[in-house]
C-alpha cells in the first residue's frame, strides 16, 4: 500500500483488492479463484512456501501472479505466468558464502542449532562453499551446555578455516564468543533482529559478516528514502515484509508492463535480478560487519 501510494505509481496504477488467508492452501485456492472471479488482472501472493507450492501445483493460474516465496522442487512444471519472488534465507547464505570465497581460506566450519532454517542455511552455504575444487567444509552442533559451548573454542581457526554461523541473533551472541577472534565469521540478517542497535551487546557479534537488505542498513539510499516508513517502526522482521511488499508492488508494475521481458530492479530489499529460467526475481542483499558495537556497511 505504502509503494502504491508513490506518486511514481500514480499515472496507471490499478485498484488494489485484499483477500486475507491462512497459510491453509484450500483457503489461498479459494481465495484465488475469488480474485479471478472478481475480475483481478495481477494477483501478488500468497505468501508461505506451502500455499505457494498448492498453487503452482493447480491449474489455476491464467494470469500474472507474483508468489513471494520460492519452491522447495525445482522439477514441478510451472505455468508460465507464475514469478516467483521473496525473502529466502538460504539466498544470503549462498550471497554469504560467495563473499567467503573471497577469503584466502579453504575450509569452513557450519555452526547449526539443528532446526529446520538452520538446516537450510547449512545445506546452502555449503551447496555455494563446494562449488570450489579447492574447499571443505563441516558441520558442527551448537550444543545448550557450557561444556558443549568451550569445545567451540578447541575448533581453533588456523590460517585455513573461516566460520559460518546458521543461527539466529540470539544464538550467534552465544557462539561468537567462543570462536577464534582472528577467524572470519560469516552469517545471515538472521543476527540482525531485536537488538540490532544495541551497541553493547554488538560487542558479542565483533567481525561478523553478514546480509541484509538497503531498507535496514541503508535508510539514506536513494531507492529507499523515497517510500513512507511505519509510526512507530516495526521489529526487524516485520520491516523486512514492508520491504518486500514495496518492491513486489514494484515488480508486479513491471511485469504487467513488460510481459514475459521483465527487467532488474534496485529495490528496497536488495538489488533484484530476473532469472528467466526459474521464473524467478533473485534478491541479493548488502554486506555488512559489526563493528565496534555499530553495524557498517561494505563499500
Amino acid at each position: 500500500m505504502a509503494a502504491s501510494a508513490h506518486p511514481s505509481a500514480q499515472k496507471n496504477a490499478l485498484p488494489i483488492k485484499l483477500y486475507p488467508t491462512t497459510a491453509d492452501a484450500l483457503e489461498v485456492l479459494t481465495a484465488y479463484q475469488q480474485a479471478l472471479t472478481g475480475g483481478a488482472v495481477m494477483v501478488v501472493g500468497p505468501l508461505t512456501r506451502d500455499a505457494v507450492a498448492a498453487l503452482a501445483a493447480s491449474s489455476l493460474v491464467k494470469m500474472p501472479t507474483l508468489a513471494l516465496n520460492t519452491l522447495d522442487d525445482d522439477r514441478m512444471v510451472i505455468a508460465p505466468q507464475l514469478y516467483f519472488f521473496g525473502l529466502q534465507t538460504e539466498n544470503e547464505a549462498r550471497f554469504a558464502a560467495r563473499l567467503a570465497g573471497n577469503e584466502s581460506r579453504r575450509h569452513a566450519v557450519i555452526i547449526n542449532d539443528g532446526g529446520a532454517l538452520s538446516k537450510r542455511l547449512q545445506a546452502a552455504f555449503t551447496d555455494e562453499w563446494l562449488k570450489s575444487s579447492a574447499a571443505s567444509a563441516k558441520s558442527v552442533p551448537l550444543g545448550g551446555d557450557a561444556m558443549e559451548l568451550v569445545k567451540l573454542r578447541k575448533l581453533g581457526g588456523g590460517e585455513d578455516t573461516l566460520f559460518f554461523l546458521a543461527l539466529d541473533e540470539k544464538k550467534a551472541r552465544i557462539a561468537r564468543p567462543y570462536l577464534d577472534p582472528a577467524a572470519p565469521v560469516y552469517a545471515t540478517s538472521q543476527v540482525f533482529g531485536a537488538d540490532a542497535n544495541n551497541s553493547l551487546l554488538n560487542h558479542d557479534l565483533e567481525g561478523v559478516r553478514f546480509a541484509d537488505m538497503p531498507w535496514l542498513l541503508q535508510p539514506d539510499h536513494a531507492a529507499v528514502m523515497i517510500y513512507p516508513r511505519t509510526t512507530p517502526p516495526l521489529g526487524a522482521d516485520m520491516e523486512r515484509l514492508y520491504a518486500l511488499g514495496i518492491d513486489a508492488f514494484r515488480l508486479a508494475e513491471q511485469i504487467r508492463a513488460a510481459g514475459s521481458d521483465p527487467l532488474n530492479l534496485d529495490g528496497v530489499s536488495g538489488r533484484i535480478r530476473w532469472v528467466a529460467s526459474r521464473q524467478l526475481f533473485l534478491r541479493e542483499p548488502v554486506a555488512a560487519t559489526f563493528r565496534n558495537g555499530e553495524v557498517s556497511v561494505a563499500p
